[in-house]
């Protein structure tokens, strides 16, 4: 999970470019089954307009997904326009 602040130069196509492009990865990327990505709603998103989630079969898928080029082709536009936190978690049945 993660979610993101845009910086001022982050422009309304930006935006879009990411949600399609993080939506896009479900079917390409091994191991992921689901994918989530949108505006944020909640009233204490503390500033992160954006969020999404991706779940994955397993840590394993995961850390693969971390390296794979399509991820780093996306942070490589995308984190000068952002700041981000990210949320890992481990399902009980996956520890």
């Amino acid at each position: 999970m993660f979610g993101l602040r845009w910086k001022p130069d982050a422009m309304p196509e930006d935006k879009s470019r990411a949600s399609a492009q993080i939506k896009a990865f479900q079917g390409v990327v091994p191991g992921l089954l689901e994918t989530v990505a949108g505006m944020n709603t909640s009233a204490r998103g503390q500033g992160y307009e954006f969020a999404a989630m991706m779940r994955f079969v397993d840590q394993d898928a995961l850390d693969a997904y971390q390296v794979s080029a399509v991820h780093m082709a996306l942070l490589h536009w995308m984190v000068p326009l952002v700041e981000a936190v990210d949320l890992d978690v481990i399902a009980p049945e996956q520890a």
